[in-house]
């Protein structure tokens, strides 16, 4: 991987300023590291290393999905349950269905109960709104402004686009599961999952508070955006720092080291089954396949194997059935917005054939 790694940090211009593939086994030995890069878009930057620390953005939902796994073994919550009943903006939620001549919106409260299962695996209606522009208008004729990168639940608090488990979309579902944490324990996502998977395994630069951390700007990898001659060069951070509110959906910062660890196991494995598992109503599911090879869901098909081999479980894609030199079935996998990935350690990564 060293090798693989230095070959495309070196291209002309460089596509990327900050690489690093890690991998544990399931005794929590390391058994890869490969670095390359610097923490800075800047090629006289800072070497990044194991310890350097990234915005891992979607991955942070694989996290929340362990603490909803947390509450329901501890018989808070099932995976089933109405989340309105302890969540009050998530009770009968609207169902934006269009607009009327008017350019009203038209909505109607769901009588289907909205549940943990549905905001985990992308079934529950909610959208990002940069991936509606149904979502665009709702907000526009009410003067609200629903970019989920502020940070706030407030800036998720509209319309879902579709009833319960009818479609899939990717959207702050796990977002709202993270929340549900929080009003079930008493705490903040983040000191919640400190309290229950981080401290527990050591894992003291996981977190939604970065700027809290007495070494951050030193360890802090750089964001940075392709210009059209195809250099790089650094942005600002996607979610204001401090968050003000602790978004299980991609407010999480994490280093390679720290990140890999949580991948070997933090709760039991039947927990880790559930998570794990396909959870797709057949139909729901292929409407998933069909969605990720439609043109307008490019940005995401990244995330995904090819055809139809594509199912969902608690915050994860599943591959099911192996794919020609691809990945095998079982592999459970996402990634996040600044190319950050991860395939599960529990499972075998890539096919057979390869």
């Amino acid at each position: 991987m060293d090798t693989i790694l230095a070959k495309y940090y070196n291209k002309a211009p460089r596509p990327f300023h900050a690489a690093a593939l890690t991998a544990y086994n399931a005794q929590g030995d390391a058994i890869c590291s490969s670095i390359q890069g610097t923490q800075t878009a800047d090629p006289a930057g800072p070497a990044v290393t194991e310890d350097s620390i990234f915005w891992v953005a979607s991955l942070t939902k694989i996290i929340t999905a362990v603490a909803v796994m947390i509450v329901v073994e501890r018989d808070l919550i099932s995976l089933d349950d109405d989340v309105g009943k302890v969540v009050p903006e998530l009770a009968a939620p609207e169902v934006l269905s269009g607009f009327d001549e008017d350019g009203k919106p038209i909505v109607n409260r769901t009588e289907k109960k909205l549940t943990l299962r549905h905001l985990l695996t992308h079934t529950s209606g909610f959208t990002y709104s940069v991936m509606s522009e149904n979502l665009q208008k709702w907000a526009a004729y009410h003067g609200r402004n629903i970019d989920h990168t502020q940070g706030t639940y407030e800036s998720i608090t509209h319309p879902l686009i579709f009833e319960p488990g009818d479609d899939w979309r990717y959207g702050p579902g796990v977002d709202w599961a993270g929340r549900v944490v929080e009003v079930l324990s008493g705490k903040r996502l983040g000191e919640f999952i400190h309290e229950n998977i981080c401290g527990p395994l050591n894992l003291q630069s996981t977190t939604f508070h970065p700027e809290t951390l007495p070494d951050f700007k030193k360890r802090k990898v750089e964001i940075a955006l392709r210009t059209e001659d195809g250099s790089l060069t650094p942005t600002k951070e996607i979610f204001p720092l401090p968050t003000p509110d602790d978004l299980g959906g991609g407010s999480l910062y994490s280093t390679p080291r720290e990140f890999t660890k949580f991948l070997w196991g933090v709760i039991r494995p039947e927990s880790v089954d559930e998570i794990f598992r396909p959870q797709l109503p057949e139909a729901v599911r292929i409407r998933l396949n069909q969605l990720i090879n439609m043109p307008e869901a490019q940005a995401m098909k990244w995330l995904f194997t090819t055809g139809d081999k594509v199912d969902f479980g608690l915050a994860v894609a599943i591959t099911v059935g192996d794919v020609p030199d691809g990945r095998a079935d079982g592999t459970v996998s996402w990634g996040g917005h600044t190319n950050t990935h991860f395939v599960s350690a529990f499972l075998v990564c890539w096919s057979k054939e390869g």
